[in-house]
């Protein structure tokens, strides 16, 4: 990835009120976590899943429109694949959700990456 397509993803995740993402590094964000205090986290952990909810769903669409077959198949595999629906994530869920958000940011910067 380029240099500036880096900046742009971390300002953009800046203004969305997350740690950057721009090189997907699981201990990145979990240093960026423990840095913050109780209900900073809180917070960032909501923004964080609020949008892993949109990029899910931006994802979903591209099977089909809302409540067809297509589109249920391809967001319940997206919801287990990114242990959406448990208590404890692991590693690899854990960068599944950085990159569908990550790439959810890049689609609506209309980056190309």
């Amino acid at each position: 990835m380029h240099n500036t397509e880096s900046i742009i993803i971390d300002v953009a995740c800046l203004e969305e009120g997350i740690a950057p993402l721009s090189h997907g590094s699981t201990k990145k964000v979990s240093l960026a976590l423990r840095s913050l205090d109780k209900d900073s986290r809180r917070k960032f952990k909501r923004k964080f899943r609020k949008l892993l909810r949109k990029a899910i769903h931006k994802e979903a669409s591209a099977s089909g429109a809302r409540g067809t077959v297509a589109y249920e198949k391809h967001s319940i595999f997206l919801h287990r694949a990114s242990g959406m629906r448990s208590y404890k994530i692991s590693s690899p869920q854990h960068s599944f959700r950085i990159h569908l958000v990550r790439r959810y940011l890049v689609g609506n910067l209309g980056l190309h990456i």
